[in-house]
């Protein structure tokens, strides 16, 4: 029987499927811009970038995930890119519909919770991880990878530990992946936005250049509204010594602000954003995580101003190119 820890990580805010929507149309799954080879960065298209939203997880959890992201384009009238699967670590890597997902034009975002990283570091899961990459491996699809994202919250200290502890889990899983030869693989290492300001400790949990592809980080107003480039500043600081994409994982504006307030925060977003070259994909988390919490609700509703804000970022951004 193969090694997994019994619990499974509590999965709070930043639980969701995320997909990024290029609005000029996102690259075929085949691209060769993707890697060739294990550590080699992900190439973006030189004359686009990538916007994406973040949808909740289909029912059953372990069915089709695909027709979500299909239904969102419709709504909204966008393409999207990247289609973002949260699995808890008890579960197959690979979700059932991989290779639909891949079919229908976009590249899965895995983001996989690590249930004990002391455990994982020490070896004890090793034939759980050796499994999935075997079996994501043989799937052909390429697959970005974001190994137990925000690990610098907190709450997540208990499973987490120390960041000295996850570095050694990370080196570990990408050592095993790398084993069974996985080249379609790109590695997304995304703490919180928070956690590059005052008092923070995102960095000393990075892995190393060597062992990622994509920096990111997830980053969320409170009800004060705090406008997106002052949340990501201290990170974007922080990535410009990094020679990688940036990826901004989750960002959203909570439906504590009216829907013109919300409107606006996301047209300073896209203003912000489209000067930013560092950056090359945010995604936008489209969900509403409490019910009796506004500020912890992001949901974008089509016919909406929130959701004509969504389609100007998107094709404001994917029209602004890289230099």
């Amino acid at each position: 029987m193969l090694s997994r820890s019994a619990a499974v990580t509590a999965i709070g805010v930043t639980l969701a499927a995320a997909v990024v929507v290029c609005g000029c149309g996102a690259p075929s799954p085949d691209s060769a811009g993707w890697p060739a080879e294990p550590g080699t960065p992900p190439v973006v298209p030189a004359t686009s970038r990538l916007v994406g939203v973040a949808l909740p997880r289909a029912l059953p959890v372990d069915g089709p995930q695909a027709s979500a992201y299909t239904r969102f384009d419709q709504q909204l009238g966008t393409t999207t890119g990247i289609a973002h699967l949260f699995r808890t670590w008890d579960e197959p890597l690979a979700p059932p519909d991989l290779t639909d997902v891949a079919a229908s034009g976009k590249y899965p975002l895995l983001s996989w919770n690590g249930d004990d990283i002391a455990a994982i570091g020490a070896g004890e899961e090793d034939d759980w991880i050796r499994d999935q990459a075997e079996r994501l491996a043989a799937t052909g699809v390429p697959t970005l990878i974001r190994f137990r994202w925000e690990m610098d919250r907190p709450n997540l200290r208990s499973t987490v530990g120390s960041p000295e502890a996850f570095v050694r889990a990370w080196r570990r899983v990408h050592t095993i992946f790398e084993q069974v030869g996985t080249p379609a693989i790109s590695w997304v290492w995304c703490p919180t936005a928070a956690g590059f300001g005052p008092g923070g400790d995102a960095a000393e949990f990075y892995p190393g250049d060597d062992v990622v592809d994509w920096v990111c980080a997830d980053a969320y107003p409170d009800r004060d509204l705090q406008p997106l480039s002052s949340l990501l500043t201290p990170f974007l600081a922080w990535a410009a010594a990094h020679d990688k994409p940036v990826m901004i994982g989750e960002f959203g504006v909570p439906r504590v602000a009216d829907d013109d307030e919300r409107a606006a925060w996301l047209d300073d977003a896209t203003a912000w954003l489209a000067t930013q070259q560092q950056v090359r994909a945010v995604v936008y988390f489209d969900l509403d995580v409490v019910a009796t919490a506004p500020v912890l609700q992001f949901g974008v509703d089509p016919g909406t101003a929130t959701a004509s804000a969504f389609e100007r970022l998107a094709g404001t951004l994917s029209s602004t190119g890289m230099s």
